[in-house]
């Protein structure tokens, strides 16, 4: 009803912190915002052409030691419902990491796996059955033994901090992160290649090229 209307309005914010909400305000049609650039390079060229760009920004408010400050909103936000797409980027972007992982990316890639796992075998296995068999399935386990030790160590010691303190006091090398993060893509085009295509077509904004 609001964007139905004749706008008598500058500029309008809209704050929430319902995603199931927000995902409604990103299919809303704004208007776009209607400029006209040179048609030509040529520095005595006259003729104009209409460029219209979208009139909307997205932001974030980050709080930290009671300050808030706005935040350019993350493109896995802006663009997809939930964090499946970037958390699949993470995991991409270790894999192909030309020298070692930052320390952000060590730390970061455990919980990002995992996470991204839980979401993948809810809606591919939608099964009561114990995830663990789909899993073994999934990396082919029998046939690829040690790479799926090393996913499956990673998966358990290094994002449950808290219950296995004294394993992650001894951290796992970045190289052994990106060998599981180039095992796991390989598995994920195994298994479906339309679906691996896909996710890395739908990251390709948000994934660090190399």
């Amino acid at each position: 009803m609001l964007f139905a209307k004749k706008k008598a309005y500058k500029q309008l914010f809209i704050s929430t912190h319902n995603l199931e909400f927000f995902k409604y305000l990103r299919k809303l049609t704004i208007p776009k915002k209607r400029t006209h650039i040179k048609s030509c390079n040529d520095p005595s060229c006259t003729s104009t052409k209409k460029n219209d760009n979208e009139d909307l920004s997205f932001y974030l408010i980050n709080k930290e030691n009671n300050i808030s400050k706005l935040d350019i909103l993350p493109n896995y936000l802006r663009k997809y419902n939930t964090e499946f797409n970037y958390l699949f980027s993470q995991i991409w972007n270790c894999a192909h990491a030309e020298t070692e992982l930052g320390p952000d990316q060590i730390y970061n890639f455990s919980n990002n796996m995992r996470k991204f796992f839980e979401v993948y075998t809810y809606f591919k296995y939608p099964s009561d059955q114990d995830k663990s068999v789909f899993r073994e399935k999934f990396f082919d386990s029998e046939n690829n033994l040690n790479h799926f030790k090393l996913v499956d160590r990673i998966a358990n010691e290094y994002s449950h901090a808290d219950e296995i303190f004294d394993r992650t006091m001894r951290p796992i090398s970045s190289q052994e992160m990106i060998t599981a993060a180039k095992f796991i893509l390989d598995r994920l085009k195994a298994n479906d290649v339309t679906q691996y295509d896909a996710l890395v077509q739908s990251t390709k904004d948000i994934r660090e090229e190399n």
